[in-house]
């Protein structure tokens, strides 16, 4: 009796994982003790996994604490979101494991549901990593209770997007699988919430952007000029995306069209890509128009070749070239098809110049740096000294 007094002692004052040891213990000897200690050790436990949710080391861990133990709403939360944020890539891990011992002897409750929203403000990623896979795979049955139970607890549009990206992030190498299967979740709340949820996306970063594309893909259609409307976006990642998507749907040629006339050039841009992938000669004389009166030298760039006869905008060569570097003297370059090319340095210490091969043209300029291939662009780089001159070198 003594022995199971300092025992019961222990398991009282033991932290969460001690405890949960010891009351796999306590269940093989003495079922009926098991079931009387989690009955009467539910508030206990809470009190501990609170700790380890919301330490004391966190500004607002008092309105986290009143939160989890059910005394105040999620709203509460909101204003204190970038308090709770982790600071740790890899956070979560003791959170998950806090919550999966709780949830093996009281279920996943209001409780537990309630800590899963805390793991997203702290934006304890590896908790979802533990959480959603089993031997390296993704359980899809659990990706969707995950946001089902933050479904539940009301959580707003913008920390649910929050929580597919922190997913998205650690799981990176089974993104295409998640993607998949939070695809559909998104396109339900689209519908349950659209207002809310098209502006968490407009709000999101790149990566959220881009899922964002994914979902409002589900119902192109519905969501045409939603998408048309990613077009003026600066990440070079969600233009990619949309690109694809425009591609298989030339039945919104008005709507990209019309992007042609964008005071944005962002917009011009996009719909000059998606004229070039649709149809490069269908669409040559509007392609043509614009041409003439584009000012922004990207979108120029792009219409360049089918309008100067395949030549680059870039100035061509001459037979006698000559680049000027502030500060030096005036380096020549001889250009012949049929001979060696000859390039005089400055400071031409090495050898006094270098040949590059015959059927090559080269552009001298100074600079500073070292190194370079024969053959490659940065062919002669270093040639002449430490601070010389550098050889581009294309065939011709």
């Amino acid at each position: 009796m003594m022995y199971r007094d300092v025992f019961l002692e222990c398991y009282q004052e033991a932290d969460l994982g001690t405890a949960a040891l010891l009351l796999e213990i306590i269940k093989s000897k003495d079922d009926a003790l098991y079931h009387e200690l989690i009955r009467k050790g539910k508030e206990t436990r809470r009190e501990q996994i609170v700790k380890v949710l919301c330490p004391d080391s966190i500004q607002s861990c008092r309105a986290g604490e009143a939160y989890l133990m059910g005394r105040s709403d999620v709203e509460s939360l909101y204003p204190l979101a970038e308090q709770f944020a982790g600071r740790s890539w890899y956070a979560g891990t003791g959170e998950y494991q806090a919550m999966q011992q709780y949830a093996e002897s009281y279920g996943q409750d209001d409780f537990y549901r309630r800590c899963l929203v805390m793991i997203v403000f702290r934006e304890a990623a590896y908790a979802f990593h533990h959480l959603l896979t089993e031997r390296g795979e993704i359980k899809k049955e659990k990706v969707k209770l995950v946001f089902r139970m933050l479904q539940q607890e009301k959580l707003d549009m913008t920390r649910q997007l929050k929580a597919a990206m922190l997913i998205q992030e650690v799981l990176t190498y089974r993104k295409s699988v998640l993607t998949e299967e939070m695809k559909p979740i998104f396109g339900g709340y689209l519908k349950e919430n659209r207002q809310e949820l098209l502006t968490a996306f407009r709000e999101a970063d790149a990566s959220g952007r881009c899922f964002a594309l994914e979902v409002l893909e589900l119902d192109g259609e519905e969501n045409r000029e939603e998408i048309l409307s990613y077009s003026k976006d600066s990440s070079k990642q969600v233009r990619e995306r949309l690109l694809e998507i425009l591609k298989n749907h030339r039945e919104w040629e008005t709507g990209v069209l019309a992007l042609l006339a964008s005071k944005k050039a962002a917009e011009r841009e996009a719909a000059v890509r998606t004229l070039l992938t649709w149809d490069e000669e269908g669409y040559k004389k509007t392609l043509q128009e614009v041409y003439e009166k584009e000012k922004n030298g990207k979108v120029r760039a792009l219409l360049e070749g089918l309008f100067t006869d395949g030549k680059s905008a870039a100035k061509e060569l001459s037979q006698a070239d000559i680049v000027k570097a502030p500060g030096r003297k005036k380096a020549h370059i001889g250009l012949g098809l049929s001979d060696p090319i000859f390039c005089c340095c400055p400071k031409g210490r090495a050898a006094g110049g270098r040949r590059v091969s015959a059927g090559d043209s080269a552009l001298l300029c100074v600079d500073g740096k070292a190194g370079g291939e024969p053959g490659s662009e940065t062919a002669g780089r270093g040639a002449f000294g430490s601070r010389s001159c550098r050889i581009y070198g294309r065939s011709v």
